[in-house]
């Protein structure tokens, strides 16, 4: 069973990301453009991303956070990141937080389900994409889709699944 893991982990990163690059594409529509200092930050938090420095990337997305409010692109971003470097409860009070100040998000709820299912929870994970399927499924059939298969992973492995290849990553 080993040998599946590896590849089951694979598959559930794609799926955040795919969900995540989705949501940052909606979230930037309706909020329209990036201040050009704020992209300028955005950037130097990439570069230090891409080049195995995610803890730099999470500061300045926090001095972002600061100056500007909590803006839900960057929560967003910052969750991811901490996903990725194991900081799973950190991640997951973002994700709750986020869903507190705007219930009925996809890109969240998938992520907390994601989340909870690498913490060990995976019956409350379950959960919440069974929810995500009911709510979504008609309206957003991608995700839906994505949503569905993200189950039947959780359901045919262990919650230790993936966490050497990072549940979740942020938007590029």
């Amino acid at each position: 069973m080993s040998r599946w893991k590896e590849p089951l982990g694979i598959a559930i990163t794609l799926l955040v990301l795919l969900g995540v690059v989705v949501a940052d594409a909606v979230v930037d529509r309706a909020a329209g453009t990036v201040q050009s200092d704020q992209r300028a930050n955005l950037a130097l938090a990439d570069l230090h991303e891409r080049t195995g420095a995610p803890h730099l990337s999470i500061e300045i997305l926090d001095e972002i956070s600061a100056r500007d409010g909590r803006p839900t692109r960057l929560e967003l971003r910052r969750a991811a990141l901490l996903v990725r470097t194991g900081q799973l409860t950190e991640a997951e009070k973002i994700y709750n937080d986020l869903l507190a100040r705007t219930p009925r998000s996809p890109a969240v709820e998938f992520n907390l389900a994601i989340v909870r299912h690498r913490l060990g929870r995976s019956d409350e994970a379950q959960g919440l994409l069974r929810e995500f399927l009911a709510r979504y499924g008609d309206l957003l059939p991608e995700h839906a889709a994505r949503a569905q298969l993200a189950l039947q992973l959780m359901q045919s492995t262990a919650p230790t699944m993936g966490r050497a290849h990072g549940l979740a990553h942020p938007p590029r």
